[in-house]
């Protein structure tokens, strides 16, 4: 959980990103901005659909306000993830910001080709879905 001020609505974020330290810069981020949120964080794909669809130890997970998701992971990638649940009816709506903290500028220009025709909004070094 992140928070600095008590409040009863929080927003449900899940984050998936494999590497602990790029992890870590997003809850940091979360916190220096006062972002009133339960973070979920995950490492892969797989691990992010299981939570959607609260599956085995996420059977209690709630559903998302909204998704950070990494491209590069192992198992089920970024795209992968992402066309999986803009494909299902009842995760399509959820928001999606995308980001690569490594490749930055260089991912967002190629998202569109490498996750099919979705449509996207650049914003800086983000694509929010």
């Amino acid at each position: 959980m992140i928070s600095e001020i008590s409040n009863p609505h929080f927003v449900e974020i899940l984050l998936l990103e494999d590497e602990p330290s790029d992890a870590y810069l997003v809850i940091m981020a979360l916190k220096e901005g006062k972002v009133l949120a339960h973070l979920h964080h995950v490492v892969d794909g797989r691990e992010g659909l299981d939570f959607l669809n609260r599956t085995e130890k996420y059977a209690n997970a709630p559903r998302p306000d909204l998704i950070f998701l990494d491209l590069n992971m192992p198992r089920m990638n970024g795209c992968e993830f992402l066309t999986a649940i803009k494909a299902d009816e009842h995760f399509k709506s959820i928001p999606v910001v995308v980001f690569d903290l490594r490749c930055r500028k260089r991912r967002s220009l190629f998202l569109s080709a490498r996750c099919g025709q979705l449509r996207h909004q650049a914003y800086r070094h983000a694509a929010v879905y």
